[in-house]
């Protein structure tokens, strides 16, 4: 009886192995077929695609977001480096000008007061403006040199009151000083010799004839 039993057993679980094993195999085929396998392919390059696009995004994101820093960046540093460069330069142009400036005055100041104490204290001056600086190309050049110009005059002041008399004053007085100026200029510049000419009698403009009223600013030295 027992053996009956246990030969039932043996049957039944071979035919239970004999259908899960048909089963597997019907799977097996079924999902190792064309259309499965075409099915397949196509799912598994739309995940490696996808993937790929992925990654390539990721990429171009972290190349981006570097190149957007480092441009930043570094546009600050040269503005900053710009901005500090253009504040120097401004405090060194500054500095250079107001020392210039500062020289400039100086040495001006310095002539005015040599004239002032020469017309104030000369016995050959009677008053202003009938003065006539001694000397006055060798201190004019001085003076150039000091203050970087490339003329500098003595223009005196004269009202229509002194007119007649700074006219004379002019021509018959102290015509010497343009033949000194001329010959230190000579000496200077190694040029020929010049005599000097006859001034004129009056007062005049650039176009060469006569002013109306005053002050005048005769070109005197």
């Amino acid at each position: 009886m027992a053996s009956t039993e246990e030969s039932s057993i043996a049957l039944s679980s071979r035919h239970e192995t004999t259908a899960l094993q048909d089963a597997t195999d019907k799977s097996s085929g079924s999902i190792h077929s064309p259309e499965k396998r075409l099915q397949l392919f196509s799912r598994e390059r739309r995940v490696v695609r996808r993937c790929r696009f992925l990654v390539y995004a990721v990429l171009f994101a972290t190349g981006l977001i570097a190149s957007l820093g480092t441009f930043f960046y570094t546009r600050s540093a040269d503005r900053i480096e710009f901005q500090e460069d253009v504040e120097e330069i401004s405090i060194v142009l500054h500095r250079s000008v107001r020392n210039n400036l500062r020289t400039t005055i100086e040495a001006i100041d310095a002539f005015a007061s040599d004239v002032s104490t020469f017309a104030q204290f000369s016995s050959n001056v009677t008053t202003w403006p009938f003065v006539t600086i001694p000397r006055f190309e060798e201190k004019g050049v001085k003076l150039q040199n000091a203050v970087k110009t490339t003329n500098f005059l003595f223009l005196p002041l004269v009202p229509e009151a002194d007119r007649e008399a700074w006219e004379a004053y002019a021509v018959n007085h102290h015509q010497k000083w343009l033949q000194e100026s001329l010959d230190y200029q000579s000496e200077v510049d190694g040029a020929t010799p010049v005599k000097a000419g006859a001034i004129s009698p009056s007062i005049y403009n650039e176009a060469g004839s006569e002013l109306g009223t005053g002050p005048y600013l005769p070109l005197w030295q």
